[in-house]
């Protein structure tokens, strides 16, 4: 029998790599690494829906606060829906951070609630062979999950999570930013910094890049705006007066100090004279929108704000 289910296993794998146009020419070890990051990403979604089903139990209600705080430092999104009121309770903290404020008239609650209600209906009564195909469904990297959550007092949520490119964006912009902050601790700044402006490195590659200011506004890394370096930009307005390093400090002051946020700013890839790029940033020209994730530490006495992020318009449809 087990010879048997792990023969139609790779018969599926094969036929899912034979019919996906993405894959049908790629390198070896690019599909593996896909395949595995995909998989990883799955895996976390999974955990991270059975976390939230099993708060809901033990807190109920209580428990949303709890959640959206999860969102604005997670790379792995999660919404709560309430499909008798019809309205979402939990959103994901890029899609409020990108629109603005994020009104609940802003979202279709029947389209939500119903769509996510049939995933778990379908994921309940699907047959051992489509529990078996969804075994590699992360080749397409369109895979959603939903889970149907009872609070302590009997009321019924539906919780949902979705592998979508902005996931996995948010998941690389988040690795890159720990691992700075742990190069500064481990290595020191110097070395550190050195390395945040080296171009070609892991935290400094075409649009990617990582910056650094202290909790009051100075500047000690920027490979995007040179010119600011090692100058305290605290009382910097920007060109719609949203005074950039107080947002950033702002926004990491608070337990568990990191947070995503929504700026604006040149690409570094924008081919203008150095010395006129805080000029064109103020005027407003050619400012590009852009979510970015920030920590703040402590290291040898001394308090960093880190930061990288991605550009909207880099973030491709899966």
């Amino acid at each position: 029998m087990k010879k048997k289910l792990f023969s139609v296993f790779f018969v599926v794998l094969a036929l899912q790599l034979m019919i996906s146009d993405t894959y049908a020419y790629a390198e070896p070890d690019l599909l593996l690494n896909k395949y595995n990051h995909a998989r990883y990403m799955q895996t976390m979604m999974q955990k991270k829906i059975n976390w939230v089903v099993k708060l809901l139990g033990q807190k109920g209600e209580k428990a949303f606060a709890e959640l959206n705080k999860y969102n604005k430092i997670s790379a792995i999104d999660i919404s709560v829906y309430d499909p008798l009121a019809r309205k979402m309770v939990v959103a994901p903290d890029y899609v409020a951070v990108v629109k603005g404020n994020l009104k609940v008239k802003d979202v279709n609650p029947d389209f939500y609630a119903k769509k996510i209600i049939k995933m778990e209906i379908d994921r309940l009564t699907s047959s051992n062979l489509d529990k078996l195909i969804s075994l590699v469904k992360p080749f397409d990297f369109k895979n959603h999950m939903g889970k149907v959550a009872l609070t302590p007092s009997g009321k019924v949520y539906v919780v949902a999570t979705g592998l979508e490119s902005i996931a996995l964006v948010k998941a690389f912009i988040v690795d890159i930013v720990k691992s700075a902050c742990k190069l500064m601790k481990e290595e020191g700044i110097n070395k550190a910094f050195k390395e945040f402006n080296q171009m070609g490195s892991k935290y400094r590659n075409k649009n990617t890049y990582v910056y650094v200011l202290t909790d009051k506004g100075k500047c000690l890394v920027d490979p995007n705006y040179p010119e600011i370096v090692d100058k305290n930009t605290y009382n910097y307005a920007g060109s719609d007066n949203t005074y950039p390093a107080q947002k950033f400090i702002k926004a990491v002051s608070k337990a568990p100090y990191s947070s995503w946020i929504y700026t604006k700013s040149l690409k570094p890839t924008e081919e203008t004279d150095a010395t006129s790029r805080i000029d064109l940033d103020k005027s407003g020209k050619n400012l590009k929108e852009k979510l970015s994730f920030l920590k703040k530490i402590t290291t040898k006495g001394q308090t960093y704000i880190v930061g990288s992020g991605v550009y909207l318009e880099d973030i491709k449809p899966l």
